[in-house]
């Protein structure tokens, strides 16, 4: 989804469109599921290797998202990193009502009014399926089965997706000469995405990034903190 990116997030550098035919048939098939609820786990990992050895970056989200009838999220961002040494921040993130609560570290709450069109932007990117939608709009997306998409390509063609899946700038790769992206979609027998994950090597760098949608629909309450 759009991700609201932690200010925690940094480079490496820093730290050291056709759809084929079965993607759009299968797109438009059904009549979509409303979804109200779910959860998500996401983790992006940037790994040194060769003369990079050591080198990492870990971002990690947990999510829990109302839908509707209002939108409501709970957000929990852990950024790990370092060189042979390791290095933690992270960042707790609500929607609640009309208000977001931030709290960076053991910081203090910072709370902020936020407007209706600012809640309904924000219910447009946490739902999944805008998610799908930016993914099978990509060029050259091919349909690995009956719920596997799979595409490749440099970040020019892919890069709007991984900004706005995964908050993963072109600033982001940065100094690890990762060049070529894989990224798989899945979705379930009801057409609702399951998971999202990328991947690319270099020379220098590896990156992995997976996403997982679960328990859509079910109870589920948000109180502000």
């Amino acid at each position: 989804m759009k991700r609201r990116v932690a200010a925690i997030a940094v480079s490496m550098l820093a730290v050291g469109i056709t759809v084929t035919a079965p993607a759009a048939a299968r797109a438009g098939a059904a009549i979509r599921v409303p979804i109200r609820t779910y959860t998500a786990q996401t983790s992006v990992y940037f790994r040194g290797i060769g003369s990079q050895q050591g080198w990492f970056t870990s971002q990690n989200y947990t999510q829990r998202v109302v839908l509707a009838p209002h939108v409501a999220l709970s957000q929990k961002s852990v950024f790990d990193y370092g060189r042979n040494a390791h290095h933690r921040s992270t960042q707790l993130y609500y929607i609640v009502g009309n208000h977001s609560y931030t709290k960076n570290g053991s910081g203090p709450w910072s709370v902020q009014q936020l407007s209706n069109s600012a809640l309904r932007s924000a219910a447009q990117g946490l739902n999944p399926y805008q998610a799908q939608k930016a993914f099978l709009t990509l060029p050259h997306v091919r349909h690995a089965s009956s719920s596997h998409y799979l595409v490749t390509g440099d970040y020019a063609q892919l890069g709007r997706f991984l900004q706005w899946e995964f908050g993963l700038s072109k600033a982001s790769f940065g100094g690890t000469n990762l060049k070529v992206f894989t990224i798989s979609f899945w979705d379930d027998s009801r057409g609702r995405p399951v998971k999202i994950a990328m991947s690319a090597k270099s020379s220098t760098f590896t990156i992995t990034a997976v996403e997982v949608f679960s328990n859509y629909n079910k109870a589920l309450a948000i109180t502000a903190p």
